[in-house]
C-alpha cells in the first residue's frame, strides 16, 4: 500500500483544514506533513493513524493499492 497525498489534499480541503491546523490535530510536526505533501516523503504508520485521527476518517482512506 501507498500513502495517497491527493486523497489526504482532498480531505483538507474539503474539512478547511490548513497544513498548520492539521499538524496541531494531529499533534505532529509541519515539517512531517510539509514532507509528505511538497516531496513525497512515506509516513510511518504511526503518522498515517495520526493524521486519519485528526481528519475523523479510518486509516485506509489514506492509502491507495499500489499499481
Amino acid at each position: 500500500m501507498k500513502f495517497d497525498v491527493r486523497k489526504l489534499v482532498c480531505l483538507m480541503a474539503a474539512q478547511g483544514l490548513s497544513a498548520k491546523k492539521l499538524t496541531e490535530a494531529a499533534g505532529i510536526g509541519a515539517n512531517t506533513v510539509r514532507e509528505i505533501v511538497k516531496y513525497g516523503r512515506k509516513p510511518t504508520i504511526v503518522t498515517v493513524g495520526k493524521i486519519a485521527a485528526a481528519l475523523n476518517v479510518e486509516p485506509g482512506v489514506l492509502l491507495k493499492k499500489e499499481d
